[in-house]
């Protein structure tokens, strides 16, 4: 009797781990979901349309960062020397997973990434473009563009990894 008792536990809590464990599934999460979960995680309140998304391969999202980059690419040149910024555009491109277009409000992400990690992106992406379209403030005393840049870059990786920690990290092992 015990033993029934016992499994009948442990089949419970692992329907119990698999009820609480659908709802934190990717599957399913469609570009209009992941949007509307990004504009609640920021508290954007003032309704924004769905920008146009675009699924990349490498070469292609390259391609549009570069296009995008121009004039970053020719501030770090006067900034740091044209070696710099070639090693900076470099550095960017070999980890380019997902880009926001801030003069198109176009979002791209990569479709050469996991499912998962690729809706993570587009999250990420997402935060970034609520952050124009909302005109985020910081709060930072005579905050310059650098800084700017680097804490819109925080907030949107910080939604990448909840997306990802939320809807990926989630798998039940069963024995």
């Amino acid at each position: 009797m015990k033993n029934i008792i016992k499994k009948i536990k442990k089949v419970g809590l692992v329907s119990a781990c698999m009820i609480l464990a659908f709802p934190l599934s990717s599957a399913g999460k469609t570009p209009e979901k992941i949007f509307h979960w990004v504009a609640e995680v920021l508290e954007v309140t003032d309704s924004h349309p769905l920008p146009k998304i675009e699924f990349l391969d490498k070469a292609e999202l390259q391609s549009t960062f570069r296009q995008s980059n121009e004039k970053s690419k020719s501030k770090w040149e006067e900034t740091y020397g044209e070696q710099k910024a070639k090693q900076i555009m470099q550095m960017y491109l070999k980890e380019l997973m997902g880009l926001f277009d801030p003069k198109t409000k176009n979002v791209y992400v990569g479709n050469f990434i996991d499912p998962c990690r690729q809706q993570a992106v587009l999250a990420h992406e997402l935060a970034h473009y609520f952050q124009v379209m909302t005109d985020r403030s910081y709060d930072i005393y005579f905050a310059g563009s650098e800084d700017v840049h680097f804490l819109r870059e925080m907030e949107a990786y910080g939604i990448e990894k909840r997306y990802r920690r939320l809807f990926c990290e989630a798998t039940i092992e069963v024995n």
